[in-house]
């Protein structure tokens, strides 16, 4: 079996282990594991036996189907009898027992798209699946120079009493009927594959950071978070971004900084399997003394309307 490291640098690790081809040519092709979460991925070569006691994945060849997970010493086993593993089982694993890990040291995944808007500042977008935040985040890094912190998740902490952001994923996909409603200058940069051909635009996700590299806009990684939206855009329509009351400030940053440990989003569709959680009463309390530290120390707004009338009016509150 082959043994791969997949680290966040000094905030800890997790070795995968399989026999399994295609997810060692995803690994290889790092892509897929990358955009959503910020890891470095190192093959360490040939291994006859699992020598790791705990924060390890195994995924091998069988006759049937089986997982077994221990939240505890942060190990799951899966066993297969198909050598078409669907990879995004186990992009959820290492995102639940990454946020095991990092929620032991103060920190934690919080799905959102992060950008930089000058030398030491950055604003969050939070929100449901396609309400914009990929949007958002290319438009500002576009047309006002922002730098990309993260397009998908975001790993932060608590530094001098400021929310800080750490590591974030750069890989950048976007769905082609964005790409044609308000950024068709991508679309001839922009390779769709023949088995997309018929589907719905909505549908379709393609990479685009050959384009974003080419045209050099820029990246960053560390900053003070000094506002948060929760978003919802659209195409045309009315636009207003408001200040939410304390208490649903709370609850909300409470949320989204338990999504990835609580696993409850996540199941292993290849087992038919729900993902155990991976919270621990140890540290609800930290988690839920964080959310009110963050809410007294960041500005939390509703914001909903287009996606360039709403850039435009965010970036009015950091001009200099």
């Amino acid at each position: 079996m082959r043994e791969y490291c997949l680290s966040l640098n000094e905030l800890g690790e997790i070795t995968v282990y399989s026999d399994i081809d295609i997810i060692s040519e995803k690994l290889v092709e790092r892509k897929s594991m990358v955009k959503t979460i910020p890891v470095g991925i190192v093959y360490k070569g040939i291994s006859s036996e699992i020598e790791k006691k705990e924060n390890y994945i195994s995924v091998l060849k069988g006759n049937i189907k089986k997982v077994s997970i221990d939240v505890e010493k942060n190990v799951a086993q899966l066993i297969t009898n198909s050598e078409n593993f669907f990879f995004p089982d186990l992009v959820y694993l290492v995102t639940c027992m990454f946020a095991n890990i990092l929620q032991k040291k103060g920190c934690y995944i919080v799905q959102s798209s992060v950008v930089k808007y000058d030398d030491n500042h950055s604003v969050m977008f939070i929100g449901d699946p396609n309400s914009g935040k990929t949007s958002m985040a290319y438009n500002l890094i576009k047309d006002y120079g922002y730098s990309l912190i993260s397009n998908d998740n975001v790993i932060v902490g608590i530094e001098n009493n400021k929310l800080i952001t750490i590591l974030g994923t750069k890989e950048m996909q976007m769905r082609y009927g964005v790409m044609k409603t308000y950024f068709p200058e991508i679309l001839p940069f922009v390779d769709i594959k023949k088995s997309d051909l018929g589907r719905n635009d909505w549908d379709i996700k393609v990479y685009v950071d050959d384009y974003i590299k080419k045209n050099k806009y820029k990246y960053a990684e560390k900053s003070i978070v000094t506002d948060i939206y929760n978003i919802k855009t659209f195409k045309e329509g009315l636009t207003y971004i408001r200040e939410r009351e304390k208490i649903d400030e709370i609850l909300l940053i409470y949320e989204h900084l338990t999504k990835q440990i609580r696993s409850n989003r996540y199941v292993l569709f290849d087992y038919d399997y729900p993902l155990p959680s991976f919270e621990s009463i140890t540290y609800m309390q930290d988690r839920y003394d964080m959310a009110k530290k963050i809410c007294e120390t960041v500005n939390i707004y509703d914001a909903t309307g287009p996606v360039k009338e709403l850039s435009r009016r965010i970036t009015r509150k950091y001009e200099r």
